[in-house]
Formats: C-alpha cells, sequence, structure tokens
C-alpha cells in the first residue's frame, strides 16, 4: 500500500514535468534530442529518469509523442540498444523486486532473498 500510494505521487508530480519536457522537444524542429540530430550528455540524464517513470507506468508517454520518439531515439543508439538487450529484466517492482539474469530470478541487494 506504500508503494502504491508513493508511486502514484510521483505519477503526480512528474506529469506536469514530462508536458513541459514534451513541449520543448514538439517547439524544436531540429532533431529527437534536446539541441538537433544528435545526442548530447544532455540527453542521457532525462532519458534515465524517464526510463524510471516508466518502469511505474509503461503507457505514461502515450500521450506525449514526441517524448515517445525521444526516449525510442536514445534507445535505438547502438551502445545504448546493445545494452538495453543484454541487461537483466526487472520484476516484482514495488513487491518483491529482483533480475532475471540466465532463467534465474536473483535479488537486487534491496531485498534479502
Amino acid at each position: 500500500e506504500d508503494y502504491e500510494n508513493f508511486k502514484e505521487s510521483i505519477l503526480k508530480d512528474f506529469r506536469p514535468k514530462l508536458f513541459y519536457f514534451n513541449k520543448f522537444l514538439e517547439n524544436d524542429q531540429s532533431g529527437p534530442f534536446f539541441f538537433g540530430k544528435s545526442p548530447f550528455y544532455c540527453d542521457f540524464g532525462p532519458y534515465h529518469q524517464f526510463s524510471l517513470i516508466r518502469l511505474l507506468e509503461n503507457t505514461i508517454f502515450d500521450d506525449f509523442l514526441t517524448v515517445k520518439v525521444f526516449m525510442n531515439e536514445v534507445e535505438n543508439l547502438k551502445g545504448i540498444s546493445e545494452y538495453l538487450s543484454s541487461r537483466p529484466k526487472l520484476i516484482g517492482v514495488g513487491k518483491e523486486p529482483k533480475l532475471v539474469i540466465d532463467g534465474k530470478e536473483v535479488s537486487t541487494g534491496i531485498n534479502k532473498d
């Protein structure tokens, strides 16, 4: 119950901010990233935070097409794509988080197994 309340609080606070990120990306027609067609260091901070929010609600970007495109473009960068395809899957967020490594569920280090 604490997790669900905290999650809803985070999402409620994040939605208005997401509107402005989307607006910024929409207004700049130079490319999918914050400063054009090529990613810069500053693109990876928002991407990381957005990806964490997406763990809480995987449809949160559905009404924000420009942010959705931004996320896809970052995830399609060669090094990022390779990493994302090989990293362990996270399951049980909010209940009993675990990583799936080589088909085996292991502790994230947050909770003891």
